[in-house]
C-alpha cells in the first residue's frame, strides 16, 4: 500500500525530472516493486554507476499471480514514447517486458511502427524483444512484419519472439529465413523459433 501512494511521485518523477540517472531509477523502482530484489539479486542502481538486474539479457520477470497497476505500465509507456533520452527509452522498454505489460502492446507496437521512430534503432530492438517476452499473440502481425525490416538486429530479435509468442501464421516466414539467409546465426535463430513453434507443418524442414 505504501507503495501505490507514492507512485504518482514516481511516475512524475519519470516524466518530468531533467536528471536522466533519476529517471532511470524510477523505472527500475517500478519493477523493484512487483519483482521484489530477492528474486533478482541484489539491489543495484544507477547512482553506483551499476547495471541494475532488470537491464541483464536473462531479466526476470514478473509471476503469473502478480497484477501490475495501470499507472505504472502508463507512466512506462509514455516514457517509452517521450523520454528524450533512448538510455530512458530503452529501459522503460524492457520494464514493460519484465512486467508482462499486455495493456501497453497496443503503444508498444505503434511506436515500433512509427516512422519518427526509424532513427531509434536500439529502442526498436528492445521493443522486439520485450513483445516476445510478454508473449501475447496480439503482437504476432507487427512481429512478423518485422520479420521483413530489412535491418539484421531487428530481423534477428524478430524471428525470436516470434516462437516465443507461438505465431505460427509466420512460420512461412521462418521457414524462408532458414532456407535462404547465409547468416548461420540467423539460420540457428529461425530454426529454434520453429521449434517453438511446434507446427506440424514444419516437420519435413526438421
Amino acid at each position: 500500500m505504501l507503495f501505490r501512494s507514492v507512485l504518482p511521485v514516481i511516475a512524475e518523477m519519470l516524466k518530468s525530472d531533467l536528471d536522466k540517472d533519476v529517471r532511470l531509477q524510477a523505472v527500475d523502482a517500478f519493477v523493484r516493486y512487483y519483482i521484489p530484489a530477492d528474486e533478482t539479486g541484489p539491489i543495484r542502481t544507477v547512482f553506483n554507476r551499476v547495471k541494475g538486474a532488470f537491464a541483464e539479457p536473462d531479466r526476470p520477470t514478473i509471476s503469473e499471480e502478480v497484477r501490475v497497476d495501470a499507472e505504472a505500465t502508463q507512466a512506462l509507456a509514455n516514457t517509452m514514447q517521450k523520454d528524450f533520452n533512448d538510455d530512458v527509452r530503452i529501459a522503460a522498454v524492457r520494464a514493460l517486458g519484465s512486467l508482462k505489460a499486455r495493456d501497453q502492446i497496443p503503444a508498444m507496437t505503434s511506436t515500433f511502427d512509427d516512422p519518427i521512430q526509424r532513427e531509434h534503432l536500439d529502442v526498436r530492438v528492445e521493443i522486439m524483444g520485450s513483445l516476445g517476452i510478454i508473449r501475447d499473440a496480439t503482437a504476432g502481425p507487427v512481429v512478423q512484419r518485422a520479420l521483413r525490416s530489412g535491418n539484421r538486429r531487428i530481423t534477428a530479435q524478430a524471428v525470436t519472439s516470434i516462437g516465443l509468442i507461438g505465431y505460427k501464421e509466420a512460420r512461412p516466414d521462418l521457414e524462408n529465413i532458414f532456407k535462404t539467409t547465409n547468416d548461420r546465426a540467423m539460420k540457428r535463430r529461425a530454426l529454434d523459433s520453429l521449434a517453438l513453434l511446434r507446427d506440424p507443418a514444419s516437420q519435413p524442414l526438421f
